[in-house]
């Protein structure tokens, strides 16, 4: 085998033309990382719309509360990952805190930003999908398992 004749000047082209592959093979993988982070986003908050897409909307319902043996309004007003609650015989309204969702069943933290004197907060908050038009609200103090108000909304277009 002929040894190649090497002249003065070439290992410096050589390091010159390897160091731009070098950038262009960097650049192309922070590029590709970029799409993957990417894909990788999609496919994590893909389960998170899909199941809340059977919430979207507006609902409505009478609230029964076991402990008081009283009655009140409710409005549910669900918009992608926004959870507005409105309790209106109450004067009382807020927001959910999405903890865990299914096809069937969603399961938040309420707090109550108007008029919390009124209304508990920070309690549970479990709604199971009955059908497309109609969820059942279940509701449970802080720290507490136990069922206190029940109610059926029901879909408003």
């Amino acid at each position: 085998m002929k040894k190649p004749s090497v002249k003065p000047g070439d290992c410096q082209k050589l390091r010159k033309l390897r160091i731009k592959e070098i950038k262009r093979d960097v650049r192309n993988c922070l590029f590709m990382s970029k799409i993957l982070k990417g894909i990788l986003l999609l496919l994590l908050t893909a389960p998170l719309a899909l199941s809340q897409s059977w919430m979207n909307g507006k609902w409505e319902g009478k609230g029964y509360q076991i402990d008081t043996d009283e009655t009140w309004t409710v409005k549910l007003r669900v918009h992608r990952k926004k959870f507005v609650i409105e309790y209106p015989s109450l004067k009382c309204s807020g927001e959910w805190k999405l903890i865990n969702f299914n096809k069937k069943r969603a399961r938040f933290k309420e707090r109550i930003k108007v008029n919390p004197d009124e209304c508990e907060d920070r309690g549970n908050v479990i709604i199971q999908r009955l059908d497309s038009k109609q969820l059942l609200f279940i509701y449970s103090y802080k720290g507490i398992s136990k069922v206190i108000a029940t109610a059926v909304l029901n879909r408003k277009n």
